[in-house]
């Protein structure tokens, strides 16, 4: 078979975590993806974009938790 370098791609992320209250906190992200052109050829689903993107946003409720962990470590 063909045999592609192992370079597959880069991922940018970004996270951001805010504490509401003791039971509450919100957090959220986004991704960026670039894929190499071995990627593209694993994927053997024809012609994919060079990029994607994703964001998500969490609300969080921990009403018991003494540890009010974002799910983010600063």
């Amino acid at each position: 078979g063909e045999k592609g370098e192992a370079y597959l791609g880069t991922e940018i992320d970004l996270s951001l975590g805010y504490l509401i209250n003791n039971s509450l906190s919100l957090q959220g992200g986004y991704s960026q993806a670039f894929f190499s052109d071995t990627f593209e050829f694993l994927q053997n689903s024809g012609e994919l974009k060079k990029g994607q993107n994703w964001a998500y946003l969490m609300l969080i409720f921990r009403p018991t938790l003494k540890n009010k962990f974002i799910g983010i470590l600063l």
